[in-house]
Parts: structure tokens; C-alpha cells; sequence
């Protein structure tokens, strides 16, 4: 297989960008793929090879490349102008649309990653509650922001006892009060998370989960786990957040939350909310959203 044109590509990236890629995650050896064109369900290649796609952009692009309904919209709105810097009515139809099917959602905010909106998830819940600290699910990947950018694929020989992990961090540069201010608890362990609750009740702001954590190898919540974590946090009064980058719009139109009937106090959302387009969005109770209003509402 001839790949002459994507090993010169890679070379000239190479000279102008850390790694020759933006995202780490794309990183391989001899080179990474280097794709010029999708359609449906497949990709090709700058040497013209044809592939199916099973990545998807990472969940993004749920109706597949080039849709021509979503083509047709963003053409149609190209014309009437990208952006403004100021509101426009068609964001507040989206919001009103979200509000309608998603469960937990009483009012939205936009951003434009899924990164973006769970670090405004986290600043909502901490100025809302008065709490620093957040736990997270080892082996979740909840975008790069400092506080939860740790124990998403974590060397196992490091990674300590499951009862209690070690904090894992995939970057450099995390800030040692950002580090302080995460606790690790594993996905599917119900005494474990009631314990890290009712111990740090007075600490915590939030615990963040997927409602299924695909980025380890899709895993499913037991029977009812989902359920206990949300009983365990309203009785600790802890906020629960679902982060539904991944399973927003997917398992169900309302998400994780409509599948497993498991309400969160705030929800993420990103990826197949605009097939690939950047854009997301934190949604949850009125009175907790309400912290990010002009003036703290």
C-alpha cells in the first residue's frame, strides 16, 4: 500500500506542528492517517485508499459525512451570517428545543466543545454550592479542562488499590490546586462511591459520570448503579452531572437520562448535537443554571 503522499504530509506537519498532530489522541507510528474527503460512512485517504469508518470523529458525526439536511442548513446559514457576537432567535429555538426533550434540562447555556461545557458545568455547580471539590469515574474521559483530565486511561501498574485509585494524570501542566481538588472513585461500585460521598459531603461540589463510560470500552452501569448515585448525592447534597457528550442524542433523544430514567441536576452535551459541527451546551435546573447569569442570577 502506497502511502508516499500521507508520510510527505506528515514530514511538512511535523515541521509546523508539535507531533504533526492537534490531538494526541491521533498519534501512531509510522504516521497517522491524514484523510481528504467523507461520504456516509467512509473516508478516503490523501493516497486514495477507501475506508469505513468506524470512529466517527470520536461519537460526532452521527448521521454520518455529508449529510445533505445538515449540509443545507449550515449552507442556508452561511448565508444569512456565521456569527455575530451577539444573540440571535435561532439559538433561542434551540434552547427551547433542548428544553423540550431533555429530561433534566430547565435552561441552557452554549459553548462550542464538549471540554468547554463540562469546565462551565464544574464553575456552575462550584458557585452554586459553595464547594471546590469534584469526584469523577476512573476511566471517564470528560474533556481536557484541569480538573478532570486525570485517570482516564491510567497505567494499571500505577493506577492503586480500585476501593481507592490513584489520581493519574494524562498531561503535564495541571495546576497542583486543581489536582487537590478531584477524587477518583471506579465506575459500577456502589459501596465506593456512597463512602467517597458521605465522607467528603461537606467538600464536594459535583460528581461527573457518563452514564455509560464509552471511552474505555463502552462500559454499562450495573442494575440500578445510576440510581443509587443519584439517591446517594441528593441525601449528601451533592450535585450529580451527567456528562452526555457521548450518549446525548444517542442512546436516546434525551440521553443517558431518558434511557436509564435517571434525572441529573446538570447534563453536558456536544458531539451528535450538531454532527460534527462545533458546538454544545450544559443544560440542568433552573436555579443551579441560574449561577451563570450576569450577576450570579
Amino acid at each position: 500500500m502506497d502511502k508516499s503522499r500521507t508520510r510527505e504530509l506528515f514530514e511538512r506537519a511535523s515541521r509546523v506542528v508539535p507531533g504533526g498532530i492537534h490531538s494526541n489522541i491521533r498519534y501512531m507510528q509510522p504516521f497517522p492517517y491524514i484523510f481528504e474527503r467523507g461520504r456516509g460512512a467512509r473516508l478516503f485517504d490523501v493516497d486514495g485508499e477507501e475506508y469505513i469508518d468506524c470512529v466517527v470523529n470520536y461519537g460526532a458525526l452521527i448521521l454520518g459525512h455529508g449529510d445533505r439536511r445538515v449540509t443545507e442548513a449550515a449552507k442556508q446559514q452561511l448565508d444569512s451570517g456565521l456569527t455575530c457576537g451577539v444573540e440571535s432567535e435561532l439559538s433561542i429555538k434551540l434552547a427551547e428545543r433542548l428544553n423540550s426533550i431533555i429530561p433534566c434540562a430547565e435552561m441552557v447555556k452554549f459553548s462550542l466543545s464538549g471540554t468547554e461545557a463540562v469546565a462551565h458545568a464544574l464553575n456552575i455547580v462550584r458557585g452554586y454550592t459553595g464547594k471546590d471539590k469534584i469526584i469523577k469515574i476512573e476511566g471517564g474521559y470528560n474533556g481536557w479542562s484541569d480538573t478532570v483530565i486525570v485517570s482516564v486511561h491510567p497505567d494499571p501498574s500505577k493506577a492503586g488499590p480500585a476501593s481507592a485509585p490513584n489520581k493519574i494524570y494524562e498531561t503535564r501542566g495541571v495546576p497542583q490546586n486543581a489536582k487537590e481538588n478531584t477524587i477518583i472513585i471506579p465506575f459500577n461500585d456502589e459501596d465506593v462511591a456512597e463512602k467517597t460521598i458521605r465522607d467528603n459531603r461537606d467538600k464536594v461540589a459535583a460528581l461527573i459520570v457518563e452514564p455509560v463510560v464509552f471511552n474505555s470500552g463502552a462500559i454499562m452501569p450495573k442494575e440500578g448503579y445510576l440510581q443509587h448515585l443519584r439517591e446517594v448525592t441528593e441525601k449528601n447534597d451533592v450535585l450529580l452531572i451527567f456528562d452526555e457528550v457521548i450518549t446525548g442524542f444517542r442512546l436516546a433523544p434525551g440521553g443517558g437520562q431518558e434511557y436509564f430514567d435517571v434525572t441529573p441536576d446538570l447534563a453536558t452535551f456536544a458531539k451528535a448535537m450538531a454532527n460534527g459541527f462545533p458546538i454544545s451546551a450544559v443544560a440542568g435546573r433552573r436555579d443551579i443554571m441560574k449561577v451563570s447569569a450576569p450577576g450570579g442570577g
